[in-house]
């Protein structure tokens, strides 16, 4: 007994065909793209970098999207010889900082290169957040008030090698000695203006601007004790009324030590 062919319903015939051409539809497109990725030759003159792209792309059958912003003004060097699309979508850039990245649908998206990993070399910065600015000869004629800057080189000439040293040099300071009899004696003990030494918190001793003691409104002489000369790139002191600026407490003055730059290369 021979077995009968199965009827197939009408809407099972319909899905057999849509699925059939749905199978020949994605068939094609892949033989098509595999036919655009393959090697063209292109004649392409420099000119203009959008006019470039846009024969590129009818030439290479691949769609190129990118930001008139970042090809504005930007000249191409043009296309000459045999690439995919992707090598000559890339020669085609050459030089103007862009790159193309496959987008995965026939297509290509212009942006600007990123060199990854490429160090980064930063100039010298100088952050000025006071009223001191830098401590320049120049700028103790500019500021209002009575001001002196030591510098690093004066330190040397005439070897001072203590902070005590460089203050004595400095008009209306007076930076004793300690006689290992007070309180004080672990600290810097300075007066400004006539103040006694041992009243040195009513001066106040910054760090590169930086008020360093742990209470600048109390004791600020507490965490200022020896300090290395060495490090040091100048010595700044304002006297007077002016110094209130960095708090109530400073009827004396300010002393800013200045640190040294890093160098570049080792040093002795």
């Amino acid at each position: 007994m021979s077995a009968r062919p199965t009827q197939l319903s009408p809407l099972v015939r319909t899905l057999r065909h849509v699925i059939f051409g749905a199978s020949l539809s994605v068939g094609s497109l892949s033989m098509a793209y595999a036919a655009d990725a393959a090697p063209k030759v292109y004649h392409i003159a420099p000119s203009e970098l959008e006019t470039a792209l846009s024969q590129f792309g009818r030439e290479a059958g691949v769609l190129i999207s990118y930001g008139s912003q970042i090809t504005s003004g930007l000249k191409s060097r043009g296309l000459e010889g045999q690439y995919t699309p992707e090598q000559g979508l890339n020669a085609l850039l050459e030089g103007t900082g862009l790159q193309a990245v496959a987008d995965g649908n026939n297509g290509f998206t212009v942006q600007s290169a990123s060199v990854a990993g490429a160090p980064i070399e930063l100039g010298v910065s100088t952050v000025v957040g006071d009223w001191l600015g830098e401590a320049q000869q120049t700028n103790v004629f500019e500021h209002p008030g009575a001001r002196d800057v030591i510098r690093r080189e004066e330190f040397e000439r005439v070897g001072a090698t203590s902070a005590r040293d460089v203050l004595n040099r400095i008009p209306g300071v007076n930076a004793p000695d300690n006689n290992g009899t007070g309180s004080h004696d672990m600290a810097l003990n300075f007066g400004i203006r006539g103040l006694n030494p041992r009243l040195a918190s009513r001066s106040t001793v910054l760090m590169d601007g930086i008020p360093v003691p742990f209470a600048p409104y109390g004791q600020p002489q507490l965490s200022f004790a020896p300090i290395s000369m060495g490090n040091m790139d100048a010595v700044d002191v304002v006297r007077g009324g002016g110094a209130v600026r960095y708090g109530p407490q400073n009827v004396g003055g300010i002393v800013n030590f200045v640190t040294r730059a890093i160098p570049d290369e080792p040093t002795l």
